[in-house]
C-alpha cells in the first residue's frame, strides 16, 4: 500500500479510528469468533455520496470507482485470497443507471422529532 493511500485512510472520518466509528469506545468485544473472520458491518447507502472515501482501506473515491470495481468482479485476490465477488458486465448505460440511483439516496434524512427518543 502506498504511503499516501494509507495517509488518507488514517485521515478519514469513516476510519476505524474516526469520530463516526464504534472501533475505540469499548463496544466491540474484546476477541471474535473465528467463524467471522472477514465479516463486516454494511454502512448504509443514505447520503452514500457525502462520503470521503469508500472500503475499508479508503482506496475509491467515488461512487463510480466504486461500481466499477464490482462490476469487474472486485480484487481478483479478494480476502485471504479469495473473491467471492463475480463479474457483473454492466453496461455503460447500466453503470451511469446504477451510480446516478445510489446519488438519489442523498438528502436530509428523517426530521429530528423522528429520531428523538418517545416520550
Amino acid at each position: 500500500m502506498c504511503s499516501t493511500t494509507s495517509g488518507a485512510a488514517l485521515n478519514d472520518p469513516l476510519s476505524s479510528r474516526g469520530i463516526y466509528s464504534d472501533g475505540d469506545d469499548d463496544r466491540l468485544p474484546a476477541s471474535v469468533d473465528p467463524a467471522l473472520l472477514g465479516a463486516f458491518a454494511t454502512p448504509s447507502l443514505r447520503c452514500i455520496s457525502k462520503r470521503p472515501s469508500f472500503f475499508h482501506t479508503g482506496q475509491e473515491k467515488d461512487l463510480r470507482e466504486v461500481v466499477a470495481f464490482f462490476d469487474r468482479g472486485g480484487h481478483p485476490a479478494g480476502f485471504l485470497g479469495e473473491s467471492e465477488i463475480e463479474p457483473l458486465d454492466l453496461t455503460e448505460q447500466e453503470i451511469d443507471d446504477l451510480v446516478a440511483f445510489l446519488l438519489s439516496l442523498d438528502g436530509a434524512g428523517p426530521d429530528a422529532a423522528l429520531r428523538a427518543p418517545p416520550p
